[in-house]
């Protein structure tokens, strides 16, 4: 079965960059350049994994991530963000997200979070 891993980010080199890694790994990937945007996807086409920007304009991270959990979106959440705050895993964990990363991702973190051989 090929994962489908959503990524929402408002910077469009992010999800360029995690998008090849996703696909080097032969992935499914779908994107959204908002929280917003990234509520619908997730709803409309169930993702197996969201890798879900803390920090974006209209609506941030731990706000879509509650939104998603409300409406019943029962697929791992990952937040991500290149700032990282003492408190950031908690506030992940309260809105519900299954764990949080740090910005940069790796091709290595990305395997072994969807638990897919690395190759070449």
């Amino acid at each position: 079965m090929t994962p489908r891993v959503l990524i929402v980010d408002d910077d469009p080199a992010i999800r360029l960059v995690t998008k090849r890694m996703l696909k080097n790994l032969k992935c499914e990937v779908l994107e959204a350049k908002d929280g917003l945007e990234g509520e619908r996807v997730a709803l409309e086409h169930n993702p197996d994994l969201i890798l879900l920007d803390i920090m974006m304009p209209m609506q941030d991270g731990y706000e879509t991530c509650t939104h998603l959990r409300q409406r019943g979106f029962q697929g791992r959440i990952l937040l991500f963000s290149a700032l990282v705050r003492e408190n950031e895993r908690g506030r992940a964990a309260a809105a519900g997200a299954s764990g949080y990363l740090q910005k940069p991702i790796t091709r290595e973190e990305l395997s072994q979070m969807l638990g897919l051989p690395l190759e070449g």
